[in-house]
């Protein structure tokens, strides 16, 4: 007869086991007060309290009457500060408990209140610290992180470091000014992420210098320079960069590895490679660029491929990786993707299955006083990138032009097995006046392959400056135009839609509600 194996029969070995992959909420659910030989074992364990966001506060409450016997014995801690019915649930936490045994910490979506000075104090005290993260909402108006508090863990981080401090990421918005006055200290930092945030004054590509000058050791980098937003400002004056001592920059010849997203801040191909020079051992090197049509004529010299062949094999020839996404909006300036394209084909030799793809179109914003000129946005990526960060940045809708969608690339037939970097699901899609010829290598390929929602505007866009300045009888004459019906324009609105979304995975289809009633037949097509 078979012997059966009760639960309670097993090895304290493998209950050891078993707790380690449990959390300390379920473990306390679900084995308090079994016995007292699972009480004594839950004496001995280390635990992990991770609060999601979608836990209750009667949840949190029960684990903290369980923890007034149990902190010493918390190693990791994961929590949301906001939870389903409560907030400050890192607050609440900390007031009751000391983890002095302390060796990983991660706060999500932290909520500033003056209680927070006591998680500061206490975190201070750690002295078995490896790893601490604050990951805050990319979407600035929902960080609720204030600059205070803010200032104080980028003190704490990057100025007053923990010597047992490995890893750590500062995801909030804030400049991190106070390094640039900071001594050269000793530290154990190998792995760093964080955001640098602020107006033009603030913040630079420069700002990274102070802080290679401090961390040394550093394995890995990932940095953001994030410009505040100027909303509904089409035209800004953007300052030049800061002015450095070129001849006395830090050394961090232990990095391996640099991830560099420049959002809506100015650069170039200089001042990258100012930063480079600092890391002579370079590996891996992700580069990530997004800029408006302020930022966009400053950096140029970045979609030459050629500039960045010589920096590369200059100043990082180590470097055996190399991905980057450059995506910017230009306003009349000529681009030419044959020779944008020929001049990176100087990398398909020097990295290993090494393809780049460059794609633009047409598109008019709405705003009061149209360009004269519609903007173009412009995109190049390497087929291996792969970054959220673009994924957020472009979660908006794609406004197009159709028959203005060209895309190149060096490895035509291999495209569809890499990723491509349109992610947002909706579309805006306008109809051109005069049939536009465009020689696209892709004619196989959905570039906008994420779509799912589509807004068809039927009437023909026009350039900003007619809709201003044409006199009366032009107007008149465009009426006249676009009011007689043209069947094969309909088709024609059709195929163009059809050769940049993939049509089978819409499921939300709107006509505008401008469009005239002498363009309703274009309806009939689409649908």
């Amino acid at each position: 007869m078979t012997n059966v194996t009760q639960f309670e029969d097993l090895s304290n070995d493998i209950f050891l086991e078993i707790f380690d992959y449990l959390d300390a909420v379920n473990i306390f659910f679900a084995f308090t007060s079994l016995n007292s030989r699972i009480s004594s074992i839950l004496n001995l364990i280390n635990l992990h309290v991770n609060i999601r966001s979608t836990h209750y506060h009667h949840q949190v409450k029960f684990l903290s009457n369980h923890l007034k016997f149990h902190s010493d014995q918390v190693i990791s801690l994961k929590i949301y500060d906001e939870i389903c019915d409560q907030d400050n649930v890192i607050i609440y936490l900390f007031n009751r408990h000391n983890f002095i045994n302390l060796y990983s910490c991660i706060f999500y979506s932290i909520k500033s209140s003056p209680e927070l000075n006591i998680v500061h104090k206490k975190l201070s005290k750690l002295t078995k610290l490896v790893l601490f993260r604050i990951n805050q909402s990319r979407v600035i108006e929902q960080d609720k992180l204030n600059t205070s508090d803010a200032h104080k863990f980028s003190q704490w981080i990057l100025v007053d470091t923990p010597l047992t401090l490995r890893s750590t990421a500062l995801f909030f918005h804030y400049n991190h000014s106070q390094i640039a006055k900071a001594l050269i200290i000793t530290t154990n930092l190998a792995h760093l992420q964080i955001i640098f945030y602020g107006t033009f004054n603030d913040i630079s590509i420069y700002s990274l210098i102070p802080l290679l000058r401090i961390h040394r050791t550093l394995r890995s980098l990932c940095v953001t320079i994030r410009n505040t937003k100027h909303p509904t400002i089409y035209f800004i004056d953007v300052p030049d960069l800061p002015i450095i001592k070129e001849d006395d920059l830090p050394k961090s010849t232990l990095l391996k590895s640099f991830d560099l997203q420049i959002i809506m801040a100015r650069c170039d191909i200089h001042s990258i490679g100012l930063i480079l020079r600092c890391m002579p051992n370079l590996h891996r090197f992700i580069f990530t660029l997004i800029g408006d049509q302020n930022i966009f004529p400053f950096t140029m010299d970045l979609i030459n491929g050629q500039n960045w062949y010589e920096m590369l094999t200059n100043h990082v020839p180590y470097l055996n990786k190399f991905d980057f996404h450059i995506s910017g909006i230009v306003n009349g300036e000529s681009i030419d993707l044959d020779n944008i394209l020929n001049s990176f084909k100087c990398f398909l030799n020097l990295y290993h299955n090494w393809n780049m793809c460059i794609t633009r179109w047409k598109f008019m914003p709405k705003i009061l006083s149209p360009p004269m000129f519609p903007y173009e946005h412009i995109h190049l990526w390497t087929f291996s990138y792969n970054h959220l960060t673009v994924r957020h940045e472009y979660d908006m809708a794609t406004i197009i032009i159709s028959d203005t969608v060209d895309m190149r690339s060096t490895n035509i037939f291999n495209l569809n097995n890499f990723n491509h970097p349109f992610y947002g699901n909706k579309l805006y899609f306008f109809m051109t006046k005069e049939t536009m010829t465009i020689e696209s290598q892709l004619t196989t390929i959905f570039p906008f392959q994420n779509i799912t929602y589509i807004v068809c505007h039927l009437d023909y866009t026009t350039p900003g400056l007619l809709s201003l300045f044409a006199d009366t009888m032009i107007q008149l004459k465009l009426y006249l135009s676009l009011s007689r019906k043209n069947n094969d324009d309909s088709q024609k609105y059709v195929d163009d839609l059809s050769h940049l979304v993939n049509l089978s995975k819409i499921n939300t289809l709107k006509f505008s509600r401008n469009n005239k009633i002498t363009r309703k037949h274009v309806i009939e097509s689409v649908l």
